[in-house]
C-alpha cells in the first residue's frame, strides 16, 4: 500500500466513519478518529508522524484486524520506461514515458547477444 510515509492508507481504514468494505472490523474509537483528523490537518511533518504513531499504537493495542494473508506482487519494467511506480490503480500507464534512444540501445544489445 505504498504511497505515504505516514501509513495513511493503512491507518485510514480504521477510521470509524469508513464503510464496512474499507473497515471490515467496524472499528470505531473517538480518540483514534480525533488523532486522524488532527493528522490530516497538521502541516508539520514531524507532528503528523507523531500523530500517526499514536494512531498505530492504538491500533496495536486494540488489534481490530489481524492480517493473515499477504499479497506478493512482482513487477518487471524495461530500463527504457521512466516514471513507473507500482500502483493499485489501473490507469498508471498514462503517466509513463519511454526513452526511445535507450530502448533502441537495449534492443540492439539483445540482438547482438542472441547471434
Amino acid at each position: 500500500m505504498g504511497g505515504s510515509p505516514l501509513g495513511y492508507v493503512a491507518l485510514a481504514q480504521l477510521q470509524g466513519t469508513q464503510v464496512p468494505r474499507v473497515n471490515p472490523s467496524r472499528f470505531s474509537m473517538g480518540e483514534y478518529d480525533q488523532l486522524n483528523e488532527q493528522m490530516l490537518r497538521e502541516p508539520d511533518n514531524r507532528k503528523q508522524t507523531a500523530l500517526s504513531r499514536q494512531m498505530s499504537q492504538l491500533a496495536q493495542i486494540y488489534m481490530p484486524l489481524i492480517p493473515h494473508v499477504a499479497e506478493v506482487d512482482n513487477t518487471f519494467v524495461h530500463p527504457w520506461v521512466s516514471g513507473f511506480y507500482p500502483h493499485d490503480f489501473p490507469s498508471y500507464w498514462k503517466y509513463l514515458d519511454i526513452d526511445l534512444a535507450k530502448q533502441q540501445r537495449g534492443q540492439t544489445a539483445v540482438a547482438r547477444g542472441s547471434k
